[in-house]
């Protein structure tokens, strides 16, 4: 018999549907599930690539596919989806979200099977932003139990999270069929059979991109289109629930203005119009765009930007904040701003919120990261404003993507692109590959600005046990693209060879993501530390352990080699274990067993290593000096912050 039905409709997403099938083929259980894929005539290779999942997959059986030979219609095509399923129960999918938790049905299943008062199991999830993994910002937070009377407040189950109980009713209301808002709608006909769950664990990701239905519309679209909506779907529920959704309705109706307002507002238009004609005579030198600040977790971000303010005259630094949220520590705009100015005092007074009527003349725009050039590329290339950016691994940029690849062709050939720098060897040498770029506009600072203390006196470290460090952001089920796996299994083979070890987790990682039985007493998980409380543990800690792994968290994805969190531990004299997958190691001459240790993937090897440097602490010191000596000429600030401020200045010149 089969417990859960999967639903996922589809309509063009040849980038996506794979991934999504996949994640979740990749579901084990102690029951039979079945996926039921809808798709709804799809114009470009959808089809193709399903039918190929359905041949070559080993659990392809486990696939009912559906193929419209005409377009019917999102609902439609929706309804017949469901209407297909036979579990006890529906979970959905849809073909451009994917799951990351191969758990995520058994669990929401045993929560069902064991309280029978709920109608709907759901989760967190992230947001996958142009392959770039961030907190969900776009939902409200909720407390674990809810009901009918919260969900009517608004939506707050994303459609790859939720696990539901089939045939809790007869047949769907007439307006069911054409509704433009399909998920929430299904949530709330659901809700009025019971209660509402919510797991603490994020088990999915929702795509944002620019074909999908909902993403895809203006703000003022989706308003009007969600007013119109809830006006239509209250008819279907008891007087209660209809008075609540008309209150929902209120908070998104647009408010009366009044005729002095009006005219102040004309008024206010005509001043700012004059603002952006005299702002055609005021040209910034140079305008720095941000998407995190004023947050202070980015040190690395914040010297280059410092000193760059620092040396060009006449600059000024914008931040539309659009990832800030997820970097706010939950402080305060005006806290931030006031920790970072304190910290980096040539950026004070310098730091605007981007807006509409921003003064964006300048001989030169800056940026980082792929996401912050993509999207203002735009407005760059039709008001003919000159541009620089730096590639760093991560912020949206993969290899092997077609799509990222026409539009970093489209951005390089540009008439206003005057440069870009990349701190990776195989950045450089996949952009010239790939002829996307001219070589001349390519230049290779490898690594990244990072403020490095200088100590001539030696740090004593600890004697009694050894202390491994890791440190990372968890972006990906468990830490898997971070390699936490590998660290827990290094950490076990070490525990059963000695007590002499303490294990030291440092990001927004926990207990709950030990997966090896019996680690927990060896565990001190510190959470996210500011800059100086994190110097402080690098003092006392002996070896970090950086086994991050590729294209985890997307196709193409990877991280820079090292980490400047590794960096900064070794500084601090920690012996560097670090993962190599493009062996940039050599390329800067550091060497494997004097200056830091390779990492393969073979966990023994590893193990047998820092075994060894236990016994052997002169080693263990001559490694770690050695890898200190290293960076420290590497990041020296000639080296990393006056190319960069030399790059900025000979295209200003």
């Amino acid at each position: 018999m089969i417990k859960v039905s999967v639903c996922m409709i589809t309509y063009n997403h040849e980038k996506y549907i794979k991934q999504a099938i996949e994640s979740i083929l990749m579901q084990k259980t102690n029951f039979d599930f079945e996926l039921i894929i809808s798709n709804d005539n799809s114009n470009d290779t959808t089809h193709k690539i399903i039918l190929d999942l359905l041949e070559e997959h080993i659990d392809s059986k486990k696939i009912k596919y559906l193929h419209n030979k005409k377009n019917l219609g999102m609902m439609p095509n929706f309804i017949q989806a469901i209407q297909n399923c036979k579990g006890e129960y529906i979970a959905l999918c849809e073909g451009d979200d994917y799951w990351t938790d191969h758990e995520k049905l058994q669990k929401q299943v045993d929560f069902l099977d064991t309280n029978k008062n709920f109608a709907i199991c759901f989760h967190p999830v992230n947001i996958d932003y142009q392959n770039e993994i961030i907190e969900d910002n776009i939902t409200k937070k909720v407390k674990n139990h809810t009901s009918i009377y919260d969900l009517a407040s608004g939506n707050y189950i994303h459609t790859c999270s939720v696990l539901y109980r089939n045939n809790l009713y007869n047949s769907f209301p007439e307006y069911f069929y054409s509704t433009p808002v399909g998920d929430y709608f299904l949530h709330l006909l659901n809700a009025q059979y019971g209660d509402i769950y919510r797991l603490e664990e994020t088990m999915g990701n929702y795509r944002i991109h620019d074909t999908s239905y909902w993403s895809s519309k203006k703000q003022n679209e989706r308003e009007a289109i969600w007013i119109e909506f809830l006006k239509n779907i209250k008819t279907s529920f008891p007087k209660k629930i209809q008075k609540i959704i008309d209150k929902q309705i209120k908070t998104h109706q647009p408010k009366k203005v009044s005729w002095f307002k009006k005219t102040r507002r004309a008024f206010k238009d005509i001043f700012f119009q004059k603002i952006q004609l005299s702002n055609l005579r005021k040209k910034y030198n140079l305008i720095i765009v941000d998407d995190i600040l004023p947050s202070t977790l980015s040190p690395w971000r914040n010297l280059e930007y410092n000193e760059l303010i620092k040396n060009f005259d006449n600059s000024i630094i914008y931040t539309d904040t659009s990832t800030y949220v997820s970097y706010s520590q939950g402080k305060t705009f005006n806290e931030n701003l006031n920790s970072l100015e304190k910290l980096y005092p040539f950026i004070k007074n310098k730091i605007k919120k981007l807006k509409r009527t921003s003064n964006m003349n300048c001989n030169l725009f800056y940026t980082i990261f792929y996401n912050n050039i993509n999207k203002h590329f735009d407005f760059l290339e039709a008001n003919k404003i000159p541009f620089a950016f730096t590639l760093y691994p991560g912020g949206g940029f993969v290899i092997n993507n077609e799509e990222i690849d026409e539009r970093l062709k489209k951005i390089f050939s540009s008439k206003f692109f005057k440069g870009v720098i990349v701190n990776q060897y195989i950045t450089k040498e996949y952009l010239l590959k790939k002829r996307l770029i001219d070589p001349e506009k390519i230049k290779l600072i490898f690594g990244v600005p990072i403020s490095i203390e200088k100590t001539s006196t030696k740090i004593e470290k600890p004697t009694e046990k050894i202390n491994i460090l890791f440190f990372a952001n968890k972006y990906t089920k468990n830490g898997e693209d971070k390699g936490f796996d590998d660290f827990q299994l290094i950490a076990k083979e070490l525990i059963s060879k000695s007590t002499n070890y303490n294990f030291i987790v440092i990001g927004n990682f926990n207990y709950n993501d030990l997966k090896i039985n019996d680690l927990q007493n060896h565990f001190d998980f510190k959470g996210i530390l500011d800059k100086k409380l994190f110097n402080e543990e690098l003092k006392k800690t002996h070896i970090i352990i950086s086994p991050n792994k590729p294209f985890k968290i997307a196709k193409g994805s990877f991280d820079g080699f090292p980490l400047a969190t590794c960096i900064s531990a070794s500084i601090y004299e920690n012996v560097l274990i670090l993962s190599d997958y493009f062996n940039e190691a050599e390329k800067i001459n550091l060497i494997d067993g004097v200056d830091f240790i390779k990492f393969d993937s073979n966990i023994n090897k590893v193990v047998n290593e820092i075994e060894a440097l236990k016994t052997d602490p002169e080693k263990m010191n001559t490694i770690a000096l050695n890898g200190k000596n290293k960076l420290l000429n590497l990041y020296d600030f000639n080296n990393q912050i006056i190319p960069r401020i030399n790059f900025i200045k000979n295209i200003l010149n």
